[in-house]
């Protein structure tokens, strides 16, 4: 239920860290981000966030670092999405390197590259 010095909100996602995206990269320690119709709408201390908003979803919790709007678009399109469906999903990292083709096609990418890289 909302109280009157409540603002409804989608989300309240907490974390044990979150790490801003701000000019000072400001470190907040038992925080929150709330978040409402697919914006971060604030940024702070989980019990101050608390007071402020009613959520309608939980998320989170003590064991979370949160870095709000920073997108990661580290990805590898060099091996994974060749090799998918040769190796199964729950072969441990080690032993996929020990499949022929997954080699195989490795050299092959790293021979047709090695002039570009050099």
């Amino acid at each position: 239920m909302v109280t009157e010095n409540q603002v409804e909100i989608d989300k309240l996602i907490d974390a044990w860290y979150v790490v801003t995206m701000n000019e000072t990269r400001d470190i907040v320690h038992r925080g929150s981000v709330a978040v409402h119709k697919d914006k971060i709408v604030d940024i702070g201390k989980t019990l101050d966030l608390e007071k402020r908003y009613q959520a309608k979803e939980r998320l989170g919790g003590d064991r979370f670092v949160l870095t709000p709007g920073l997108v990661n678009t580290h990805i590898h399109i060099t091996g994974e999405p060749i090799t998918r469906g040769y190796v199964p999903d729950d072969t441990p990292l080690r032993k996929m390197f020990s499949f022929g083709c997954v080699r195989s096609i490795q050299c092959k990418l790293l021979r047709r590259r090695s002039p570009l890289q050099s």
